[in-house]
């Protein structure tokens, strides 16, 4: 009987979770900018449950760890106040949910939880000519995987005012508050003072209707800094680089034992091949025997009127000896070793000749959208979804989606060319185009100075991670060339570009090589930092 009534309770839970509808209705987000660069964030989601009963939602998009205050993080139902939990499921995903099932109705979930902006790179000191030194604000709220009616974003400032309501115009003038033009361009924005502890602080409303699903909110806007203290600010910029050195070495140790597992899993297979090779010739060479004996047995027969000539096994080859490749000129030069800084530097620069883009600065890299309209490659596609169409700042993993497509487009390209003719081809065509001074140096730099070439007013573009260290270099692992690309972790996509790997090991080892690799990059490759998904 007790069997029987957890059957029953099991099934009627299941069929309430697998009923549950819902929509989210809007988003707010309140933010505190401290004067020591650190702040408080809290959401408020506004959710409509159709049917069934909600527990809550997946919480994600986080560059560190953020410090949940959980007695400022609860749900709320019908008046009524409930515990949430919040859970971490990944680096930067979160379970968040209420200790009570919700629903139907109307549900807020709040959650507060406490920031470092200054350690996370969304807040740092910058100056202008006209306004002298100043605090930027670069953040963005999380994206949802849910269209909404309306999203607002409260921000608090540390700047002290004396009055509670403010125009456009006295903040313009004043030089408080000075806010990027796709903010004013793209969402709705007031000003007012907010009091706190006997004192007024400049705040401000960014507001938007109508959000799509996945829809971004980026908010970028500058203060004076002399309302910050950001004097410990050396010690920050140290301390990033420290982590960013921690993360490389540690990329490095990954990277090393990776190629530890690979060999040593390489060395397995062609043991194993030799096995099966050995069982293969053996059973060859009785089949053979069996069949010497049998036609020995019937030599007397005249089964044909002349001797029966078996066929031959042709074991084919896919490169063809003395085929070159048809690649285009940033392809020929990413195959024959151009650095890919250079490379990517190149294809700025084509867009830009263009009048596709206007490079606006290299050190970071900022560009200027200007045309839309033109026919354009498909790296020089890729090329510009590594922008943000607002702000024009580089969204640095689109780097490595570019890369990876043109490596997997240049490998589908010489899967059956002879490697050596085609690399010896074009590095023939850039030194025939360089002038005569220069066209006797040797062949790893022939690419590099063809690009300078081409480009009289050539300016190297740097692509970096968060915090650009003293030498200019990043910790963002941007490959020197297309073979230090296929040595990479982005070998799982070009790996069939290995003339060797493909001709000789591709049937023995894919099975285990997928293997080993798709554990290893699954969650990385996997992840995507959008909040939802309502349970």
């Amino acid at each position: 009987m007790r069997k029987l009534i957890s059957f029953v309770f099991f099934i009627l839970v299941s069929i309430s979770l697998f009923s549950l509808s819902v929509k989210l209705n809007w988003v707010e987000e309140r933010v505190v900018l401290r004067q020591d660069g650190k702040g408080v964030i809290t959401y408020i989601s506004s959710w409509d449950i159709v049917s069934g009963d909600m527990c809550g939602f997946y919480f994600e998009g986080f560059a560190k760890e953020p410090h949940f205050n959980m007695k400022l993080s609860y749900a709320v139902f019908n008046n009524k106040k409930y515990p949430l939990t919040i859970k971490r499921l990944s680096r930067t995903k979160y379970d968040v949910c209420s200790t009570t099932r919700v629903g139907p109705g109307e549900a807020k979930f709040i959650i507060t939880f406490a920031v470092d902006f200054l350690m996370e790179g969304n807040l740092g000191l910058t100056k202008s000519p006209e306004r002298g030194e100043l605090v930027y604000f670069d953040w963005a709220p999380a994206q949802w995987d849910y269209p909404m009616e309306h999203q607002a974003v409260y921000i608090y400032t540390p700047i002290p005012v004396n009055k509670k309501k403010f125009n456009y115009k006295e903040i313009f003038d004043s030089g408080l508050i000075l806010t990027e033009k796709f903010m004013n361009k793209n969402y709705k924005m007031d000003y007012f003072g907010q009091p706190f502890q006997e004192k007024i602080f400049l705040s401000f409303l960014v507001y938007k209707q109508n959000l799509s699903r996945r829809e971004k909110l980026p908010i970028k806007f500058y203060l004076p800094a002399k309302y910050f203290n950001l004097s410990h600010l050396k010690a920050v910029e140290e301390e990033i680089k420290r982590r960013q050195e921690e993360e490389r070495k540690l990329r490095e140790e990954i990277k090393r034992k990776r190629k530890e597992q690979l060999k040593k899993l390489a060395k397995n297979n062609i043991l194993y091949l030799n096995v099966l090779l050995a069982i293969i010739f053996i059973f060859i060479v009785l089949k053979v025997r069996k069949r010497r004996k049998v036609l020995n047995e019937w030599s007397d027969l005249n089964w044909l009127s002349s001797e029966w000539v078996p066929p031959k096994v042709v074991v084919p080859s896919a490169r063809k000896k003395g085929k070159v490749a048809e690649l285009d000129d940033v392809e020929a030069l990413f195959f024959i070793g151009i650095s890919t800084n250079n490379l990517i530097s190149m294809i700025a620069y084509m867009l830009a000749d263009k009048k596709v883009i206007r490079l606006k600065s290299s050190k970071p890299p900022l560009i200027e959208f200007l045309n839309d309209d033109a026919e354009l490659s498909y790296y020089e596609r890729n090329f510009l979804n590594c922008f943000d169409r607002g702000t024009g700042r580089l969204i640095q993993e689109n780097i490595k989606a570019l890369l990876k497509e043109l490596a997997t487009r240049v490998s589908e390209k010489t899967w059956d060319a002879d490697l050596e003719a085609t690399k010896k081809f074009y590095i023939e065509k850039f030194r025939k185009l360089l002038p005569a001074s220069l066209r006797n140096i040797a062949d790893n730099e022939i690419a590099d100075n063809y690009v300078r070439h081409r480009y009289p007013y050539y300016e190297r573009l740097y692509f970096y991670d968060e915090g650009l260290n003293t030498n200019g270099e990043s910790d963002f692992p941007i490959y020197t060339d297309f073979d230090s690309f296929l040595k990479s972790e982005a070998c799982h996509s070009a790996c069939f570009t290995h003339d060797a790997c493909h001709s000789a090991c591709h049937s023995a080892c894919h099975s285990a090589c997928h293997s080993a690799c798709h554990s290893a990059c699954h969650s990385a490759c996997h992840s995507a930092c959008v909040s939802g998904g309502a349970h």
